[in-house]
């Protein structure tokens, strides 16, 4: 019993520090050893009793020290993180569809399904990157530590895949290939006709058609649908290494999130350092994952996307060595 009892004070000592575990675990669970010393001469059931409310205790304390103090960034950091993180995403999204829109990849306007099924195809690529000046920025706070950056790094992790998720060709089309979607496109494209903001080929083929009735519109889309199910039942079954290609946007955003928090840690975390090494990241992204071809319409050969994680893994692991032989600061010392 002894050594169980001094496993749980180092793991308490490990998640919430040398103090917490002096002020708060020792006096606990020396007041749950005289319980259960007291105990024994009481019989079996009161044992188990006592060991289980000791137990309930120690791991309610073990959970509010965690989510309390030890473990969640400071409200001022976790926003200066979400806030930046949300500014990157946003100007990147606008850049690309900017630039896309130039090179007719993308239509500018926002309520086109072809714009929103463009974003949401690149979120994957834009996002990860957008998680390197969060964790930079979570670093200036100088009550953050090593605790905060898992903790950062975790919910980076569990978005990416969320994002993963909802943004895999699968869910992308059950968004958008509904009738009542491309009844509102048919809707948006006749208005573009009559103001004179002609589409090619939409406008042509919409001209040399006529104005379908509702019932011929559904009757087209079903028939697209049938034939659409055709071709996904052709496909082979995906094998286990798609699958887990699928995911790389998550090992890119917790490769992004350590190399944002290392280079916090190497000279001053600036808000104009952070602005840079995110550039810079994000132009690597596109550059290596998509290509300027997939959005600017260029013909280039596009670099396999399955190398960006040995890619960004060897920069990260370079920086971590990097920050270990770093002298200390005259304020570090």
């Amino acid at each position: 019993m002894s050594r169980l009892i001094l496993r749980l004070l180092d793991l308490a000592e490990v998640t919430c520090g040398a103090s917490a575990r002096q002020s708060v675990f020792e006096p606990l669970v020396a007041d749950w050893q005289r319980e259960l010393f007291e105990a024994h001469g009481q019989g079996r059931w009161r044992v188990a009793q006592v060991f289980g409310v000791g137990a309930a205790a120690y791991a309610a304390s073990l959970t509010r020290c965690m989510v309390m103090g030890a473990w969640l960034p400071t409200p001022r950091a976790a926003l200066a993180a979400v806030l930046t993180f949300a500014i990157a995403t946003i100007v990147a999204m606008a850049t690309l569809l900017a630039l896309s829109s130039q090179f007719g990849r993308a239509p500018a306007d926002l309520r086109s399904i072809q714009a929103q099924a463009f974003l949401l195809f690149s979120l994957s690529i834009i996002v990860p990157p957008a998680v390197l000046p969060a964790l930079f920025m979570l670093r200036r706070d100088s009550r953050s530590g090593i605790r905060q950056a898992i903790v950062a790094v975790a919910f980076a992790a569990a978005g990416a895949g969320a994002m993963v998720t909802l943004t895999s060709p699968e869910a992308i089309n059950s968004y958008f290939s509904t009738f009542e979607a491309g009844e509102r496109e048919y809707a948006r494209n006749l208005a573009n006709d009559r103001a004179g903001r002609y589409q090619y080929p939409g406008t042509a083929v919409r001209q040399l058609r006529g104005e379908m009735t509702i019932e011929q519109r559904r009757a087209s889309f079903e028939r697209f649908e049938a034939w659409r199910a055709e071709q996904v039942a052709k496909r082979p079954p995906r094998t286990w290494s798609q699958s887990v290609r699928r995911f790389q946007p998550v090992a890119l955003a917790v490769l992004f999130a350590v190399m944002g928090w290392t280079l916090a840690g190497l000279s001053a975390p600036t808000f104009r350092r952070a602005i840079l090494w995110w550039a810079l990241v994000t132009a690597a992204m596109l550059t290596l994952t998509a290509s300027p071809g997939l959005f600017l319409g260029i013909a280039v050969n596009r670099f396999p996307y399955w190398a960006t994680v040995p890619i960004f893994t060897a920069v990260t692991a370079a920086l971590i060595v990097a920050s270990w032989r770093k002298h200390p600061t005259p304020e570090q010392v």
